[in-house]
């Protein structure tokens, strides 16, 4: 009876270490991989809901300018900022931001020197102070604010190994545990409800966030914008998936 209890309980903590495994995994190779996470948000379209959302919101707060005006300025924007051009920003920051936090150098930084240049190629008239704020690239961590983030990221390596050995000592316990000619059952049953909960995970990351996202959009103007928030949902959503059912699937056919 004791090791029929034993064997429910390590059951019940592996299943749970292979779901920690799955959150660990994702963490380091979806949301900490620069290639991964701007390939969800071109996706997602995020890009282009973003090239979309600025001209309306650079020109949103001044009043002191007409709608004629506002929607040649909005164009002369978007001529400027562009998917391509977003995506390209996209891919700096990001890979800028990872290898700081993995590596610990170079300094994080988003480089938009090219933008008063742009903008006057576009017909927009800027002054030189524009020039000067955009000539140095942007320091991301200038008083230090990301320091702590490598050292973050060295004990999230720490848990991410110790996740790992946690599930393969729990697989370990419960073969040695079960009865002879019941080994092989009862580690399918592990891959069984882990598979279950991934589905579980699966729908609740497909379907919640589709129901709830008109609730964080309702205060929201600006159509743009909107839009803007619904693509990043979307990417969060193909990005989380993307890891989910492989992990279900395998778990389902190793089960």
């Amino acid at each position: 009876m004791g090791r029929r209890l034993l064997s429910h309980l390590l059951i019940t903590l592996a299943v749970f270490s292979l779901i920690g495994v799955f959150f660990v995994t994702f963490i380091d190779y979806g949301v900490l991989n620069s290639e991964k996470l701007v390939g969800s948000l071109n996706d997602a379209d995020v890009p282009e809901a973003l090239a979309n959302a600025v001209p309306e919101i650079a020109t949103g707060g001044d009043e002191n300018i007409t709608e004629t005006e506002k929607a040649e300025m909005q164009e002369k924007i978007s001529k400027v900022v562009t998917p391509a051009y977003v995506t390209e920003k996209l891919e700096s920051i990001t890979s800028s931001l990872i290898s700081f936090m993995r590596e610990g150098e170079p300094e994080p930084v988003l480089d938009v020197s090219d933008f008063p240049q742009m903008l006057r190629d576009s017909g927009v008239d800027v002054g030189e102070d524009l020039d000067k704020n955009f000539a140095e690239p942007i320091q991301l961590n200038k008083n230090g604010e990301l320091d702590s983030i490598p050292q973050f990221y060295e004990t999230f390596s720490l848990v991410k190994l110790a996740a790992i050995l946690l599930c393969l000592g729990l697989f370990t316990a419960e073969w040695f545990v079960a009865k002879k000619g019941d080994k092989l059952h009862r580690i399918g049953r592990i891959f069984l409800h882990a598979g279950l909960w991934f589905v579980a995970l699966y729908a609740f990351v497909i379907f919640v966030p589709d129901k709830f996202s008109p609730n964080l959009t309702k205060e929201i103007d600006s159509p743009s914008v909107v839009t803007l928030v619904q693509s990043v949902i979307s990417a969060v959503q193909s990005l989380v998936t993307s890891f989910l059912l492989p992990f279900a699937v395998v778990c389902i056919v190793l089960a």
